[in-house]
């Protein structure tokens, strides 16, 4: 997928204005950030080309990778271009639902801003049960949520696995999107 079809596609999903953010330093990846008002949504614009190692179909299985936050768009921009950096640097480290990727914060450079440092990579719930989806005759590309852990609940995930994690934060009423917590 282009870069401008996944940008038209992003901005048909979402109901605010887009903005491009352009890789920093020239390496990395586009991000398009939307302001929601007390949150901001972003979404990577071009890491649809990495593979996952991952099909479906006869086809590949690619992902933009998406978050929601309440801070400013820089924040959330470098927090997602740091994880998609990530994903395409370490062989080893697959998106796809049920990731951890340690130290996405760090690399960003954003440890004085905020207080989650590690991601969680989960299918997006935010438009229910349906994931948005892009079809070609040989790729399909999702949208991949990556919902930002502080230090404990990481340790935690790592302790006990992802779904216990997600459990206790569910009873817990944790909000996700404060990245401040």
């Amino acid at each position: 997928m282009r870069f401008e079809e996944t940008a038209l596609w992003l901005d048909n999903l979402v109901p605010a204005a887009m903005v491009i953010h352009e890789p920093i330093g020239g390496t990395g990846f586009k991000v398009a950030s939307f302001n929601l008002g007390a949150e901001t949504f972003a979404a990577t614009v071009e890491f649809n080309h990495i593979d996952t190692g991952l099909e479906a179909q006869g086809k590949d299985v690619r992902s933009e990778l998406i978050s929601v936050a309440k801070c400013e768009a820089p924040i959330i921009v470098g927090a997602l271009n740091a994880a998609a950096s990530i994903f395409a640097e370490e062989p080893r480290q697959h998106a796809m639902p049920g990731a951890l990727v340690a130290g996405i914060i760090e690399r960003a450079g954003l440890a004085e801003q905020v207080s989650v440092r590690h991601g969680l990579f989960v299918a997006p719930f935010m438009w229910g049960k349906q994931v948005p989806q892009f079809d070609e005759p040989k790729q399909l590309t999702v949208l991949l949520h990556m919902l930002m852990l502080t230090q404990d609940e990481y340790d935690y995930a790592t302790t006990y696995g992802v779904a216990e994690l997600q459990k206790e934060m569910l009873a817990g009423s944790i909000d996700l999107n404060n990245w401040a917590r």
